[in-house]
């Protein structure tokens, strides 16, 4: 894997850099960790520590800590800011993926998920690899689809 990032290291007070890009990365909950990883790579995981989410599209690390590191290949799932696949998730909780986002064109996709979150219907800590909201990823596609 070459190391396309390691040019352009933030300075993190917190020390939080993913240890192959430097780049700084967003504290996850372990409860995500345990939930989309496979089993052999859970079998090495420390759940005491704290974990962090590499959101590098050019790096293969999706998780770290200062003693584990679990890239692209130890999740169950792709990973939507490393892959850009059509039919990777953008959205996870509800099924969407570049390509049926491209589909539902007339839809607004970023309200359905705004209701869904508001009826409490989301399980983005434990269906996301980032451990958090994907209503930024999806916004982010639909704009650039030129639907928004």
């Amino acid at each position: 894997m070459a190391r396309c990032c390691q040019n352009a290291a933030e300075t993190d007070p917190s020390g939080n850099l993913c240890p192959i890009c430097n780049q700084s990365g967003k504290d996850v909950k372990v409860i995500t960790l345990k939930s989309l990883l496979k089993p052999a790579s859970l079998a090495k995981l420390h759940p005491k520590l704290n974990y962090s989410f590499c959101s590098t599209s050019c790096c293969d690390v999706v998780y770290y800590s200062e003693l584990n590191t679990f890239r692209i290949q130890d999740l169950k799932v792709p990973v939507f800011q490393k892959d850009y696949g059509s039919e990777v998730p953008v959205c996870y909780c509800f099924g969407l993926s570049r390509a049926s986002l491209i589909s539902k064109a007339k839809e607004n996709v970023v309200e359905f998920i705004r209701k869904q979150m508001k009826e409490n219907r989301c399980g983005c800590e434990v269906n996301n690899p980032q451990g958090a909201c994907c209503l930024g990823n999806v916004s982010q596609v639909v704009k650039q689809l030129g639907k928004y």
